[in-house]
């Protein structure tokens, strides 16, 4: 039981400061690589935006025949707006969002972000706790670790669906705006992930450090992690409801 208290142990603080340094020293991927991916599929969204707002043109324009409403009218000027908006500005307005998010995140966590220091504690905690004890917070220590990563890389990849697909839902909305706003919803979240996990991460730290009790310490380090993981679907709704 001692031997694999320490395996999971181990494993869970070697995670723990991975995930925290690789989110905190910049070197998930970010707005280039998101960047090269969106010039790679760009003739795809080209030629799909045009399908898109040629279509959307045509049964607008039916509508507003059958109709002959001026609210139809407006809805497919505002349309053709929001597509050459989206197709001039949405990955640039995205972007520049981005990196004032991931620099708030920097300024908050600070120049000495204490990762070091937030795992030698933890791993202190688990070698002084109970064994039983430290093998169960260590795999629940493991799955939030898990949960904070999973959330990491899905930021990335909404972020270039949301960057990608934003011209085309821009193009669609002339019939109709619902799936726009939820891209702009996801939109909001994921640029304000960065300055949310920082506050949760700097409160989490300090709440740690300050701590002495083994079990404490643990269940806060893996609170940690799980409650940054839930930023991202807290910071959609809350964007949501606002909108």
């Amino acid at each position: 039981m001692e031997q694999a208290a320490q395996d999971f142990a181990q494993t869970y603080v070697a995670l723990f400061a991975w995930s925290w340094s690789w989110w905190s020293g910049g070197d998930e991927p970010g707005v280039s690589v998101i960047g090269q991916v969106l010039s790679a599929v760009r003739p795809i969204t080209r030629w799909s935006t045009a399908a898109a707002l040629a279509l959307g043109i045509v049964g607008a324009g039916v509508t507003l025949v059958v109709r002959r409403r001026g609210t139809d009218l407006a809805a497919l000027v505002l349309g053709v707006s929001r597509t050459v908006l989206a197709v001039s500005a949405a990955w640039l307005l995205l972007a520049s969002a981005w990196a004032l998010g991931d620099r708030m995140g920097g300024w908050i966590v600070g120049r000495g972000n204490g990762v070091t220091e937030f795992r030698d504690h933890v791993a202190r905690a688990a070698a002084q706790a109970d064994p039983i004890v430290a093998l169960s917070l260590s795999i629940v220590g493991l799955a939030c670790c898990l949960t904070f990563v999973g959330v990491l890389v899905a930021r990335v990849v909404l972020a270039v669906l949301i960057a990608a697909g934003m011209p085309v839902l821009a193009a669609g909305s002339v019939l109709g705006g619902g799936p726009l706003r939820i891209a702009g919803t996801w939109a909001v979240a994921v640029v304000a992930f960065d300055p949310l996990a920082a506050l949760v991460y700097r409160v989490g730290h300090a709440v740690t450090m300050r701590a002495d009790e083994p079990v404490v310490v643990l269940m806060v380090a893996s609170v940690t992690s799980f409650m940054a993981a839930g930023m991202l679907p807290l910071a959609a709704r809350v964007s949501g409801s606002v909108r």
